[in-house]
């Protein structure tokens, strides 16, 4: 009798950011181009449209920060981090993470996209 692959291991659950909470498509990445507030970092531009339907966010990732694996990287662990502390943006709006070039940890992205929600908060 032959054994599942599967049997004696645990199933790994995949933990990511919800596709309603993700931006796709260049028509959604346009929006950004003429009327968008920006809030500058560091090493990280945010740039923040009003909507009617719910809020999404969009990732850019320049190929100056890293290769394939460290651009990736970058990217789940920003949409991990927003998808358990998704109560710091306000809703009906799109967001647009820019991380500028350059090497960057996570832990300094994290620090700088954190600052950067407090301050969308504050604006309202």
């Amino acid at each position: 009798m032959r054994r599942s692959y599967y049997q004696g291991r645990e199933k790994t659950i995949k933990v990511a950011l919800p596709l309603k909470f993700r931006l796709k498509g260049r028509r959604a990445f346009d929006e950004f181009r003429g009327n968008a507030l920006v809030y500058f970092q560091r090493n990280i531009v945010l740039k923040v449209v009003d909507c009617k339907d719910n809020m999404a966010f969009g990732f850019v990732i320049p190929k100056r920060v890293g290769k394939a694996v460290k651009r990736n990287r970058i990217r789940r662990v920003l949409s991990e981090w927003i998808r358990i502390n998704i109560g710091m943006f306000p809703s009906n709006k799109h967001y647009l993470i820019i991380i500028r070039h350059g090497k960057r940890s996570s832990k300094k992205i994290i620090k700088e996209i954190c600052e950067l929600a407090k301050r969308v908060t504050d604006a309202g």
